[in-house]
């Protein structure tokens, strides 16, 4: 007993140390001690004690290939010797080997790995006792207890049919022992039965799980598992450390709020930057964060006045006749006006032909130096009033135009025309007029108001004339 004990407590070990680094589980060994039951020739009673022979060292040796799933093919071989037998023998030593089928047939309903094993069995062999050689055959039930993956009770019961010699029963009892770790469908060495991960090859560590970023984060347990991450945030990264996994941040790259899902305020305005059109300035959500100092409605990104509140026609500057031209541009900033005009209004036909009445009287009278463009000292008194004028009303503007008659060559009297224009134009200039004021054009004989056929015509068509530029 003391042997038996010690065999499957070694067995035990090997199994569970040794075999575990096998490929498959395709084999099966087992030791077994042997009962037998050698009636003889007189019959009796099954297993009674005058012919019961037990043998508790290894007797019997068996070895089993998984065929097919519910099909093993095993053979064994069993050696001992025979105590009680109802016939007389001379010697007592035996030895019988088999080879044949077993046939698990819980396997037809469950996996292979079940822990309760029926099977039953059928074999053919020879047998040799007393120096005689029969065939014979023999079948039964077996059973496997599977204690785990490799290890096994296992015990047999049969009939022996031998053709040269007496029948009788033999019943074994011992161990099993499956060689290898059984099936690994992804061939990372961890089977399948303790694979997590069976059809994905992946590590020990992680029981047969993949952990492909390498951040000691199992796939199934990452929710980022292609991106190397922390295990705080479930495998995923944190690539501004904010506290926010990347796959939540909607600023992954820079360190950012909670409250905006991981973006930055950089001016405390309570507006992300992202959204910030004045990101480092603190402004207003209306203005999608950009200040408005002074007021007016108009953000100082767009606003030409940022620090004096202003209208929008004249983007964000004041403009107090709301004529759309900034005050600082209008020359008449409280009466609306034109651009053309710069902010004043244009004048009235009445008001014009007045002014113009006005001018035109000391007009006539200028006079030049035959031929040239010189103005003569006598006119001057008569230009001075025109300049008069001019100042009574400082924000009309004038055009200076020069004539002749048709005497002499035409583009000698253009020439000419366009100097004397020019000259009046320069003195008026010179008595403090602006000269945005004025605009000096000769025209010559092209626009004549008298005949040229007379010397009284052509007198009245030398002038110089003031017409009002609206």
């Amino acid at each position: 007993m003391r042997k038996l004990i010690v065999t499957i407590f070694i067995l035990t070990l090997v199994a569970n140390m040794s075999f575990a680094q096998n490929e498959t589980k395709k084999f099966a060994f087992g030791i077994s001690a042997t009962l037998n039951d050698y009636f003889g020739p007189d019959g009796g009673g099954l297993y009674e004690k005058d012919h019961v022979n037990f043998y508790a060292g290894p007797t019997h040796f068996n070895l089993a290939y998984n065929l097919i799933k519910p099909i093993n093919i095993a053979t064994s071989f069993t050696l001992g010797d025979i105590e009680k037998y109802n016939k007389p023998i001379t010697d007592k030593d035996y030895w019988k080997w088999d080879a044949g089928v077993q046939v698990r047939f819980l396997s037809f309903l469950m996996d292979d790995d079940h822990w309760f094993d029926p099977y039953l069995f059928g074999n053919g062999g020879l047998f040799i006792l007393d120096n005689v050689k029969s065939p014979v055959v023999n079948g039964g039930l077996g059973l496997n207890f599977w204690v785990n993956e490799y290890l096994a009770i296992n015990a047999e019961t049969g009939y022996n049919y031998g053709f040269d010699l007496d029948n009788y029963y033999e019943t074994t009892f011992g161990i099993k022992i499956r060689l290898g770790k059984g099936a690994d469908r992804d061939g990372d060495g961890i089977s399948d039965k303790k694979d997590e991960c069976p059809d994905v090859a992946g590590l020990e560590i992680f029981k047969g799980c993949p952990d492909s970023d390498g951040d000691g984060i199992a796939d199934k347990n990452d929710d980022c598992p292609n991106t190397k991450g922390d295990a705080k945030f479930n495998g995923c990264p944190d690539s501004d450390g904010d506290g926010i996994a990347d796959k939540n941040d909607d600023c992954p790259k820079v360190k950012g709020l909670t409250e905006f899902k991981g973006c930055p305020d950089t001016d405390g305005d309570g507006i992300a930057d992202k959204n910030d059109d004045c990101p480092k300035v603190k402004g207003l959500a209306k203005f999608n964060g950009c200040p408005d100092t002074d007021g007016d409605g108009i953000a100082d990104k767009n606003d030409k006045c940022p620090k004096v509140k202003g209208h929008k026609s004249a983007n964000g500057c004041p403009d107090r006749d709301g004529d759309g031209i900034v005050d600082s541009k209008d020359n008449c900033p409280d009466k609306a006006g034109t651009v053309a005009m710069k902010g004043c209004p244009k004048m009235k036909e009445k008001k014009k032909k007045e002014i113009e009445d006005k001018i035109r009287f000391s007009a006539k009278n200028i006079q030049f130096n035959t031929g040239k463009s010189t103005i003569k000292t006598t006119s001057y008194k008569d230009i001075d009033n025109v300049i008069s004028i001019m100042n009574t009303y400082p924000n009309v503007k004038f055009f200076v135009e020069g004539h002749t008659d048709n005497t002499g060559n035409y583009d000698k009297n253009k020439t000419l025309s366009q100097a004397r224009a020019d000259a009046v134009k320069q003195y008026i200039i010179n008595k403090g007029i602006s000269a945005s004021r004025l605009k000096a054009v000769g025209y010559g004989s092209d626009r004549p108001i008298d005949t040229n056929k007379t010397r009284a015509g052509r007198q009245n068509n030398r002038r110089v004339e003031f017409i009002i530029n609206q």
